[in-house]
């Protein structure tokens, strides 16, 4: 976008995202929703709107009030809206993915990862969901190679972080979890996802 107000409020919802809380994914929403007020062409905007709404919904988050299939529909519709805007955005084409994997279309949705990772390489997050798509197909392997490339290329990502410590658990390779777990926690103190992560309950989206 061109627009400078547009960019900030952009900016300020991969911040709350980022944070991984039920008040933050609200308030990212809010600042990506502002963003597109500013500019109803700005794609990346679109895209983030598409990445609260999904989270909406799941127990780590549980966002109270929320109908899932209605959150699910305005999450796919701003996916796509991203899509229809810039359609080499892989950013958009993971938004979408994320989607589909909740709708229980996993086959779509390794395809729309695939692609997402195809057109946006460096994108974190791409390689981060991905990564969960291939948990559900006991790929643990590729699942960790995937996981560990989100965190080569963002490795102050509180959820990759601790994504990361899960893939090594659930691929018998716990033992390279501990370290992760305490950069985790200094990331982000007292966020459920690590506690988790320690009492063994494997991360499987988010």
């Amino acid at each position: 976008t061109r627009n400078p107000a547009a960019y900030d409020a952009y900016l300020l919802g991969r911040f709350y995202w980022n944070k991984r809380t039920t008040a933050g994914m609200v308030r990212a929403a809010e600042y990506f929703e502002k963003a597109l007020l500013a500019d109803s062409t700005y794609a990346q905007a679109w895209s983030g709107l598409a990445d609260s709404y999904v989270l909406f919904g799941p127990a780590e988050y549980a966002v109270p009030g929320i109908n899932q299939d209605l959150i699910l529909t305005l999450a796919e519709r701003a996916a796509r809206r991203a899509i229809a805007i810039a359609p080499r955005l892989g950013e958009a084409r993971t938004s979408l993915a994320e989607i589909l994997e909740y709708r229980n279309r996993w086959q779509e949705a390794a395809e729309a990862f695939q692609q997402g990772i195809q057109l946006s390489p460096r994108y974190a997050t791409g390689h981060q969901w991905y990564s969960y798509d291939l948990m559900v197909w006991n790929r643990w392997d590729e699942a960790i190679k995937e996981m560990e490339r989100a965190r080569e290329l963002d490795p102050l990502s509180y959820v990759i972080v601790v994504s990361l410590a899960a893939t090594y658990d659930g691929g018998d390779r716990g033992a390279e979890a501990p370290p992760l777990i305490e950069q985790a926690e200094a990331l982000n103190p007292n966020n459920p996802l690590t506690q988790q992560v320690l009492f063994g309950q494997r991360v499987v989206d988010g």
